[in-house]
């Protein structure tokens, strides 16, 4: 039964993400450098409990470079993003812990419009 949930919940994610990217929105750099701190840390944990989530290339982008990328050293811009960068931590972690993908949708979401914003690899594709 446990192995149907997580089906049906990785089905409904991916479902999610890909509506999601036709509805780009303005994001802040600050937010941005926020979420892929936050999927540079959980991701892992985050195919495990979803292995739907394996299928895509969300396990090989970069989000440490990206943020870094986005930081570029500012020290301003890293404690702006730091309350966004736990609040989406703390968004994926009760998800893994609850394993339910309540904030998941919200924060790969968040990432692809960030993608887009920033010209990278679009964090959410399913493999063809």
């Amino acid at each position: 039964m446990k192995r149907i949930f997580l089906l049906a919940t990785g089905l409904s994610i991916l479902g999610g993400a890909a509506a999601h990217a036709e509805d780009a929105k303005p994001v802040t750099r600050e937010q941005c450098i926020g979420v892929y701190g936050a999927l540079a840390e959980e991701r892992a944990s985050l195919i495990q409990m979803f292995p739907k989530l394996g299928t895509t290339n969300l396990g090989q982008i970069d989000y440490p470079g990206r943020k870094v990328k986005l930081l570029a050293g500012s020290e301003v811009y890293a404690a702006a993003s730091q309350v966004y960068e736990l609040n989406y931590k703390q968004m994926l972690l009760e998800d893994i812990v609850n394993a339910k993908a309540s904030g998941l949708g919200k924060v790969i979401g968040l990432s692809m419009d960030c993608d887009n914003a920033n010209s990278f690899t679009p964090t959410f594709t399913m493999p063809k």
